[in-house]
């Protein structure tokens, strides 16, 4: 039996949107797995209040799912049901983003002769994207602060992030306290470019689908990261997703990260 991919969303990330709204989206993310994973995938616009149960009931040949444009607590909670009742391993979009911020993040670093061991990074809107800072950590950045608009009226951004060596902003930069970023010292690392979320996707499927992994462990995010920002050309931050050396990288690596937990190695 093949397995496949199905591309999922409820479009409750999306203001104003339906879930049928969200179809002409999945269907390029599908032939973006398609394409450049060699696999085959489906998309699906699920109702929110069904969404788990939906996900539960794919028939066997989907042993992965792509979550995307979810609310991302609710996608959080989608994952670990689904994990739990024994369903398909669910990836979701704020996967993705921060391993691509990760990445990103390496990357700026290093041409700034900045070791992450050595680095300062700030986080700005972190109550956005939960795992990064988790990823950030295991990917070696050895100080982190994550800031959220509520801490502004007793730590402003520009404040605590001055000695920065690195700002990630999560935050809406046209409004609110994003606004107040001036020209940093730092380097600032934003989710702008449109590919951000997907550019592990097609190498990170195509591990997990070779594999009986049942969750994502931390280990396997960063070996994706690592492999991104090893995989980027010089005077870049992120390589293209068209590259194809991009999605081998991350496959092969995301596979031994999964071997190496699934068989540790005895002492």
């Amino acid at each position: 039996m093949t397995a496949e991919v199905a591309v999922v969303s409820d479009g409750s990330a999306i203001p104003d949107a339906s879930p049928p709204a969200t179809l002409p989206l999945l269907q390029d993310y599908a032939e973006l797995v398609r394409e450049h994973a060699g696999l085959s995938a489906v998309p699906l616009a699920v109702d929110s209040a069904r969404l788990a149960a939906e996900l539960c009931a794919l028939p066997k040949r989907f042993r992965a799912v792509f979550l995307t444009h979810t609310d991302p607590e609710r996608a959080f909670q989608v994952q670990r049901a689904v994990a739990k009742a024994g369903g398909p391993l669910v990836i979701t979009d704020q996967d993705t983003t921060a391993i691509s911020l990760t990445a990103s993040t390496l990357t700026t670093l290093a041409r700034r002769g900045r070791s992450p061991s050595d680095s300062r990074v700030v986080i700005a809107g972190a109550r956005q994207l939960p795992r990064l800072c988790v990823l950030l950590l295991a990917a070696g950045v050895g100080d982190i602060v994550s800031w959220n608009e509520c801490d502004a009226p007793v730590f402003p951004l520009h404040r605590v992030s001055w000695d920065a060596d690195a700002l990630i902003c999560l935050l809406d930069t046209t409004t609110g306290a994003a606004t107040a970023i001036e020209p940093p010292r730092h380097v600032l690392v934003t989710t702008a470019d449109p590919a951000c979320h997907l550019l592990a996707l097609p190498g990170l499927v195509q591990a997990v689908l070779r594999s009986p992994v049942t969750s994502l462990e931390v280990e396997v995010l960063r070996a994706c990261a690592m492999a991104l920002a090893a995989a980027t050309p010089p005077g870049r931050r992120l390589p293209e997703l068209t590259e194809p050396a991009v999605t081998r990288a991350v496959a092969y690596a995301a596979t031994y990260a999964i071997h190496a937990q699934h068989h540790p190695r005895r002492s």
